[in-house]
């Protein structure tokens, strides 16, 4: 059964990756993936100008990146903790003391987390597989 199961998973990733490496498909992840990092950064941007903090503009994409990088490699339920002190050391580098850079990680940290985490009940709910049997997805070439 449990070799079933790794079978079946592997024939999955292996569909999804034969239809993401299409140029559409790939273009429209990218484009996407683009768009969620820039709405990111753009958040980060605006909680900073909001605190005005003496920092410049490319220190938000740096935190944006800092703390995804720091959320892989340590990874904490809803990253508290780590996402904030990321925050701090990294608005650090542009000498932005740790109070205010604390208050801005808290901040970024409700303004980017908190939403989707109110959201996560619904879509689960919408998302919840119906009663019965799955039906196999198709191909599609």
């Amino acid at each position: 059964r449990p070799r079933a199961w790794l079978a079946r998973q592997a024939d999955l990733l292996l569909r999804g990756l034969h239809r993401v490496s299409r140029p559409a498909a790939g273009g429209a992840a990218l484009l996407w993936s683009a768009a969620v990092m820039g709405g990111s950064i753009l958040t980060a941007w605006l909680v900073l100008r909001a605190f005005d903090l003496a920092a410049p503009a490319v220190s938000a994409a740096v935190v944006v990146i800092a703390v995804q990088i720091g959320s892989v490699v340590v990874p904490i339920p809803g990253a508290v903790g780590i996402s904030q002190v990321l925050a701090v050391q990294t608005l650090a580098l542009w000498g932005v003391p740790e109070a205010p850079a604390l208050a801005y990680a808290l901040m970024l940290y409700l303004v980017s987390r908190v939403p989707k985490l109110a959201v996560l009940p619904f879509a689960l709910k919408v998302l919840a597989p119906a009663p019965g049997p799955t039906a196999r997805p198709t191909d599609h070439r």
